[in-house]
């Protein structure tokens, strides 16, 4: 609390008070009270509460992924063999690949009001014949909010899977089988941008 008491004790004198106050983002309450100034006294009273506040918030992402994988069960051989039979299995491949993604995010949350109490008093009483009494009263609020951001993504996923290729030739006297497994591949890609937020 701010207590500003303006009291001139000669009644013939002529007098000019003049506060300023310039106030945090938090600013208490103001009592203002002009009194028991002499006749013909000037008495002036200049309040200003004034809140400021700036954000300055910036980001930049650079995000590059670069997967390759590789999968072989294939190329087997079982060539010229002779009396009996010929099996050619190939285990299954599973390739899973997951690249996630999340920009930079900004944030910034304001008070609603000023932070300018609104239990205010000003008092002016007791004040000799034909004095002068202004009391100037000034609340203000700046707010300035300066968000960016700068995002790159670049994914490249690059698989490969194989079972096949497997020979089984040139054999005599036998039955001969080639079986491949299976193959199989996912690829999961999610890209979240930057983004800012005000509240």
């Amino acid at each position: 609390m701010r207590y500003l008491n303006a009291k001139i004790g000669s009644a013939v004198a002529i007098a000019s008070i003049v506060a300023t106050v310039i106030a945090p983002v938090s600013l208490a309450s103001t009592d203002i009270v002009v009194a028991q100034n002499g006749a013909k006294s000037d008495n002036t009273v200049k309040v200003n509460n004034t809140d400021k506040t700036i954000v300055n918030q910036s980001n930049k992402t650079v995000v590059i992924n670069d997967v390759k994988t590789s999968s072989n069960t294939g190329g087997n051989d079982a060539n010229m063999n002779t009396g009996g039979d010929v099996t050619v299995k190939t285990g299954d491949t599973k390739t899973k690949v997951n690249v996630t993604t999340t920009g930079s995010v900004n944030k910034a949350t304001l008070a609603n009001s000023c932070g300018c109490e609104d239990d205010t008093t000003v008092t002016v009483e007791k004040n000799g014949a034909k004095s002068d009494n202004t009391v100037k009263l000034n609340n203000g609020s700046v707010k300035k909010v300066n968000q960016g951001n700068s995002t790159l993504v670049v994914n490249k996923v690059k698989t490969s899977s194989n079972t096949g290729g497997n020979d089984a030739n040139k054999n005599t006297d036998g039955k001969t089988t080639v079986n491949t497994g299976n193959e199989k591949t996912k690829v999961n890609v999610t890209t979240t941008g930057s983004k800012n937020v005000l509240k």
